[in-house]
């Protein structure tokens, strides 16, 4: 082999190293930056909370508490009855009450199964604390423009009793726990007390004048000023 020849495969073999080490190096830095990339993707996959999988769950995150919504019903104002199957939603104001902001379950609109009340439309419902049943009637007369379904949707509501009065005066909300209205409260307050005025007498929240019964025979009047507070009350309250 001539001189030349040889010469030409030293630098061949020599030129064979150096792009394989060149190769080799390459590759080595790509798997360090790959391993160094590691680290943060994981860091970040840890500082991931979890997520909430249903209505019941309770997920706790690095600034708190995640809460499901509360799904009970309570009762919207206090409700008077004399007997829990012979109750109306005139709700006279006479004998015992559910007071607002009662747990209730079961609320339905049915028909009455037994008695007087077999196969006449009421309005039924449970308190969740004792499970004593509450029957509830609508005689159309006093409630013109509403059935049971209306009475249900105001009758109940998904807020408890600090919720019903949450912005009240404590003045208001002792009113509401006595079952008694006084003068200063507003409207909404003398809602959560009293419940809605029956619409054969009052045909809009609106108006500045009330009327209530405390019984079938004995009316009281609520006015309001201006500003939407009580300022007479009169008949037998």
């Amino acid at each position: 082999m001539s001189a030349y020849a040889k010469n030409t495969l030293v630098l061949g073999m020599i030129l064979g190293v150096v792009v394989c080490l060149g190769f080799g190096c390459g590759l080595a830095a790509a798997e360090e930056e790959d391993s160094a990339d590691k680290p943060e993707a994981q860091a970040s996959e840890a500082k991931t909370p979890p997520a909430v999988t249903g209505v019941d769950d309770v997920v706790k995150v690095e600034k708190g508490t995640v809460k499901k919504s509360s799904t009970a019903w309570y009762t919207a104002y206090n409700i008077w009855f004399e007997t829990p199957d012979k109750m109306y939603c005139i709700n006279y104001k006479t004998g015992a009450i559910v007071p607002a902001g009662t747990e209730v379950r079961d609320v339905a609109v049915t028909r009455g199964s037994k008695g007087i009340l077999k196969g006449k439309p009421i309005l039924r419902f449970v308190t969740a604390k004792d499970g004593r049943e509450f029957l509830v009637q609508i005689y159309p007369k006093f409630h013109p423009g509403k059935t049971l379904e209306d009475y249900k949707g105001m009758m109940f509501s998904h807020k408890d009793f600090e919720e019903l009065t949450e912005g009240m005066t404590e003045a208001e909300v002792q009113a509401i726990k006595s079952g008694m209205l006084v003068n200063g409260m507003s409207k909404r307050a003398v809602l959560v007390c009293y419940g809605p005025p029956p619409e054969h007498a009052t045909f809009s929240q609106d108006s500045n004048q009330w009327a209530y019964w405390t019984n079938r025979f004995r009316r009281i009047e609520v006015r309001f000023d201006d500003n939407g507070k009580t300022m007479m009350l009169s008949g037998g309250y």
